[in-house]
């Protein structure tokens, strides 16, 4: 995929936003109408490139960002995600002080053999999940003998 190629989509894409996102926000505009709406705009021929993808994680994140800005009200993100239902707020975004149970994962495999995992508290924890309609994970673990940070990335 060439750098340009998608430079420009994302020009086409913000553009499209700053003119009429504040009219998909009114109108709760659903991610896949949105899709619908701008797949038109962007003409890609013979490429792996996956548009739809794309798409969805810019609106989902724009849209996000725009309700945001407007109405200062974090916890509606995930109302916009589940399709402008009614949803809770997100247990993970309000309650990240809350303790960390452990990390589901083969520690040998993922960290270094001089890394062990129980010597650090979680500090901070970012699910994808809880701002696209899938998501990159993020974890934040303190280590507090040695002040180090580590994060761990995971895609669900």
């Amino acid at each position: 995929m060439d750098y340009d190629l998608v430079k420009g989509i994302f020009e086409i894409l913000q553009a499209d936003f700053e003119e009429n996102g504040k009219k998909y926000l009114e109108n709760k505009t659903r991610t896949d109408d949105y899709i619908n709406k701008v797949k038109f705009k962007i003409a890609l021929e013979n490429s792996m490139f996956d548009l739809d993808y794309y798409l969805q994680t810019f609106y989902e994140y724009s849209i996000n960002k725009l309700n945001y800005q407007i109405n200062n009200q974090f916890g509606a993100f995930r109302n916009i995600i589940d399709n402008w239902g009614k949803a809770e707020k997100s247990p993970i975004v309000y309650n990240a002080d809350e303790s960390f149970e452990g990390i589901e994962v083969n520690a040998e495999y993922l960290f270094p053999k001089n890394i062990n995992l129980s010597d650090y508290e979680k500090i901070g924890e970012v699910l994808g999940s809880e701002f696209f309609t899938d998501g990159n994970n993020s974890l934040l673990l303190y280590n507090q003998k040695e002040k180090t940070v580590l994060n761990v990335n995971s895609y669900s």
